[in-house]
């Protein structure tokens, strides 16, 4: 199957960027930090230090240009990073309030079209 025939499965456009994440296990527990990779209106792909399982819930806490949102996020999938004692982990969003969808939404809307340019 070539490259071509592969359709794409998000749902909404993703965008890659480097941010400060501090996540906690729902049931409790203290935050820990970590950097985005990428981000959507569905979720983000995480680096972080520990692995967590798929299916588990986390608090998010996510600095946005100064603006905190705080998602709560589910475990999708998780890897190590090779060659590192690290972790990448895709994290989908399941509970979000209105206002902190709107400020990411328009957040991404603003940096695709930025990013479009960067790449010309």
């Amino acid at each position: 199957m070539s490259a071509n025939t592969i359709k794409e499965k998000r749902r909404f456009k993703r965008i890659s960027v480097k941010f400060p994440i501090r996540y906690q296990i729902r049931r409790g527990g203290f935050f820990a930090a970590a950097l985005t990779e990428d981000l959507s209106l569905s979720g983000t792909r995480l680096n972080a230090d520990r692995f967590f399982p798929h299916g588990l819930n986390l608090n998010l806490e996510l600095n946005i240009l100064s603006k905190i949102i705080n998602p709560v996020g589910k475990v999708i999938w998780a890897q190590p990073r090779p060659h590192s004692d690290r972790y990448q982990m895709g994290i989908e969003f399941i509970e979000i309030s209105p206002k902190d969808k709107n400020y990411l939404s328009d957040f991404i809307n603003v940096r695709i079209p930025e990013l479009s340019e960067l790449k010309k």
